[in-house]
């Protein structure tokens, strides 16, 4: 059986190193009190500590964020997972 990897990444931390859009990079990086948070390092077998992991990294990115900010955060993470699993998909094909 296949073991499927799973990418976790936020769109607001990798704006701040994604020189090919300068335009995401100065709006991401004038964030009110933004602060780098390193990615956690998952397991290649994917356990509950990584779940924990992740977790707890999301909660120090969004812990200061407002509704909006929040909302904006994860509908944009969401539309990023949609898009590549339809590219998934049309690969297969």
């Amino acid at each position: 059986m296949r073991k499927l990897k799973v990418y976790l990444d936020t769109s607001v931390i990798s704006h701040l190193l994604q020189e090919d859009v300068p335009e995401k990079m100065a709006d991401t990086s004038g964030k009110r009190g933004m602060i780098m948070i390193a990615k956690p390092v998952i397991s290649p077998d994917f356990t509950i500590e990584d779940i924990h992991k992740i977790r707890e990294y999301h909660y120090e990115l969004t812990k200061n964020m407002t509704k909006q900010e929040k909302i904006n955060f994860y509908n944009e993470g969401g539309r990023a997972f949609l898009k590549e699993m339809e590219e998934r998909k049309l690969q297969k094909m």
